[in-house]
């Protein structure tokens, strides 16, 4: 019982510690992790057999019935075992590259549910035209009957019913985002003889009082990006540093499975449903920008984000280059403070000519490295 109450005790002051250093979202990661619920699954078996033969044994009945105390020492140690594996397993999880390196399988997990079950066997980059010339007048829009995050989209039964009924569904909002109370949900549009059940497509949009990540891909992204932030006040290099990898990784499994097309159609192709549209600069920038803000005075940091970037670069179809060039400039000219040390100057347009290669933007940063040389290396810089 002891050793029960000081594991659970001092596993939630780490907790604890941890969540105000990084992201508190991480205390339901740890606790949905398997090894951590057998672990605590296993004390609470033991604690409650023991305190279950506290009652029911006696010195009457432990000298006919040697079963129960036989079997108590051995759970005993069993637990004693358990302890050691979870302290164990509790110190590697709560390693940084093992907690970033956690946290993007999750939304690499995610990604696979949401785009590739779900969205891709449907969408398509040309619908037919006709029905992209939606008359907005004939849409009936259904609207939110309470407030809260978009936790949950059932994609599939949507996209069945409209098939079935020979509806278009037009999502307004994306999961994850805030809905206040009647404000517009989705429009559809319909036959003249059909009849829809409002109430039936309205319950397939799950609303409720936090953002979740069962389908809520930029939520991954977030929580790294929180990690990546907090860092950065904690004067932490090494686990901004492993973040930004981390999310570098995610933004090329998102683009790699994803098209990036809001149509879905059915088998003959005829347009069924419209999300909203997500780009790979909507991922690109959610991820990296607010880190570079708070970077823009930090040259070793905004190296680690333009060398993600390069990675990106290398990685990524061609569709993307001018989206990972434009951002690899934003960031170049978003860092505010001059040079300190020559290494990380040279760290710093290396990775930009890299990513200039990799984009064929080869003028531009020729221009680029003008620029900044000028505005950095000025003296009244300030």
């Amino acid at each position: 019982m002891t050793l029960n109450a000081f594991t659970l005790n001092s596993i939630l002051v780490v907790l604890t510690n941890f969540s105000g250093q990084f992201t508190p979202r991480m205390l339901l990661t740890f606790i949905a992790d398997r090894k951590t619920q057998h672990a605590v699954g296993i004390f609470n078996m033991v604690f409650v057999f023991i305190l279950f033969s506290f009652f029911m044994i006696n010195d009457g009945t432990a000298e006919y019935y040697a079963a129960f105390p036989t079997l108590t020492i051995l759970l005993m140690f069993f637990a004693l075992a358990t302890f050691v594996f979870f302290i164990n397993h509790a110190v590697k999880w709560m390693q940084v590259p093992n907690l970033t390196f956690n946290m993007k399988n999750e939304s690499e997990k995610q990604i696979l549910t949401t785009l590739v079950e779900d969205l891709e066997p449907y969408r398509t980059q040309e619908p037919k035209k006709e029905e992209m010339e939606l008359n907005e007048d004939e849409g009936t829009i259904l609207y939110a009957k309470d407030s809260g995050f978009i936790q949950v989209i059932d994609f599939k039964s949507l996209f069945q019913y409209a098939e079935k009924k020979g509806l278009i569904i037009r999502l307004e909002k994306r999961i994850g985002e805030f809905v206040l109370k009647d404000i517009p949900l989705l429009t559809y549009w319909k036959r003249e003889d059909c009849d829809v059940n409002e109430a039936f497509i309205c319950s397939k949009l799950f609303v409720g009082r936090k953002q979740t990540e069962v389908q809520d891909i930029e939520f991954g992204v977030n929580k790294l990006k929180e990690i990546a932030i907090k860092s950065i006040g904690n004067d932490d290099p090494n686990t901004v540093k492993n973040a930004i990898l981390q999310l570098s990784d995610l933004l090329l499994s998102i683009s790699e499975i994803t098209h990036f097309t809001p149509y879905l159609t059915d088998q003959e192709g005829n347009l069924r449903l419209i999300i909203n549209e997500e780009t790979f600069d909507y991922y690109l920038y959610s991820s990296f920008s607010h880190i570079s803000i708070y970077a823009k005075e930090d040259p070793v940091i905004t190296n680690d984000i333009l060398h993600a970037v390069s990675l990106l670069a290398s990685s990524t179809s061609t569709a993307n280059h001018k989206s990972v060039w434009m951002f690899a400039m934003m960031v170049a000219r978003g860092y505010q403070a001059p040079f300190a040390f020559a290494y990380h100057e040279k760290d710093f347009y290396t990775h930009l000519e890299k990513i200039s290669h990799m984009t064929r933007n080869y003028e531009g940063y020729t221009q680029l490295e003008k620029e900044l040389k000028e505005r950095l290396n000025n003296p009244t810089f300030a």
